[in-house]
Formats: C-alpha cells, structure tokens, sequence
C-alpha cells in the first residue's frame, strides 16, 4: 500500500512530539514562575486568596 503516506513515524511523533515537549516544558515552566511570583507580591487580598491566579 502507500509507505510514504502509512508511515506512522510521519503523523504519530509530529503531533506528540510538538505539543508534548513545548506543553510540559513551556506550560509548567513559565507559568509556575511568573503567575506564582507575579500574583504574590502584587495583589494579596484576603487570607484565602487564590495562589497563582493574579485576580
């Protein structure tokens, strides 16, 4: 049948392989630092205030 078109290296690693490494990485990374630092020393209001969420 088609080799070059069934080739599942071709459609399986392209999608996973992009999204997985740049999403955990850039997601967990980014967000953890700045969101978490960001939100903590400028808004601070009330005792249960949402860790890392900047409203």
């Amino acid at each position: 049948m088609n080799t070059e078109r069934a080739v599942p290296s071709r459609t399986a690693p392209y999608a996973p392989y992009a999204p997985y490494a740049p999403y955990a990485p850039y997601a967990p990374y980014a967000p953890y630092a700045p969101y978490r630092a960001v939100p903590r020393r400028t808004r601070r209001t009330g005792p249960g205030a949402h860790v890392g969420c900047p409203t």
